[in-house]
């Protein structure tokens, strides 16, 4: 029971841990994907195919920083 209690806080406390990692993630991925559509040849197969550069995540506001405390 102990140990699933420790185990419980663990998870807890790698979850903004885990977000992190995921945007950076997927912030590698846009950065090539933008980097592909902007680069010869892969821009012709882009355009054939209508992709487009993606945005990168970003917060709007400091406040979405915060992480909350549980």
């Amino acid at each position: 029971m102990l140990r699933d209690m420790r185990l419980e806080g663990l998870g807890i406390l790698l979850v903004p841990v885990v977000i992190a990692a995921s945007r950076r993630f997927y912030n590698a991925n846009v950065r090539e994907l933008n980097q592909l559509c902007a680069a010869f040849p892969t821009n012709i197969v882009a355009r054939l195919f209508k992709i487009q550069p993606s945005t990168f995540f970003e917060l709007d506001s400091d406040a979405e920083r915060v992480v909350p405390r549980v």
